[in-house]
C-alpha cells in the first residue's frame, strides 16, 4: 500500500512524538492536520513540516503584537531528536524572554486555554498510536 506524502508526513511525525514521549515528555497530535506539540511541566513545542518538507520546531507563549502566539527555535532541521528537542525548549525559553514576551505559567495554563483541544489526540492514551 502507498502512503499519500500527508500519510507519511503524519507518520514521521508520529515517531517524533513518541521518541519525546520515551524522554519524558507529553505530546498530542492533531487529528486532521500534520503538527503536533510536546509539553514539559513548564513549557510547549509547536512541531511541523515547513514548505520544504523539513521539520520546524517553535516555541509557544502567550500572544503578543510583536511575536503573534510562538517564537522559532529550529528551522528546516531533516531529523529531530531527543537531544533537539531538548535544547529547543532551552532557545525557545530564551527568545522568548529577550523577545519580552509573556510566557504560560505552566504547560497546562496553555492547554486550558487552547480553543480547539477536541482535535488533539494524546499519543500515550492512543493505541492507535
Amino acid at each position: 500500500m502507498n502512503l499519500t506524502i500527508e500519510q507519511e508526513e503524519m507518520k514521521e511525525l508520529i515517531e517524533i512524538l513518541k521518541v519525546a514521549e520515551r524522554g519524558g515528555y507529553k505530546t498530542y497530535i492533531h487529528k486532521e492536520n500534520n503538527y503536533g506539540y510536546i509539553l514539559n511541566d513548564d513549557y510547549v513545542l509547536y512541531i511541523r513540516k515547513n514548505y520544504y518538507g523539513l521539520w520546524d520546531l517553535s516555541f509557544v507563549h502567550k500572544p503578543s503584537r510583536n511575536c503573534d502566539i510562538m517564537c522559532v527555535c529550529y528551522r528546516n532541521l531533516l531529523n529531530v531528536d531527543l537531544e533537539t528537542i531538548d535544547k529547543a525548549f532551552i532557545i525557545g525559553c530564551s527568545n522568548a524572554s529577550s523577545l519580552k514576551v509573556k510566557k504560560y505559567k505552566n504547560s497546562q495554563e496553555w492547554f486550558d486555554q487552547y480553543w480547539a483541544k477536541d482535535n488533539l489526540v494524546d499519543i500515550s492514551k492512543n493505541p492507535y498510536y
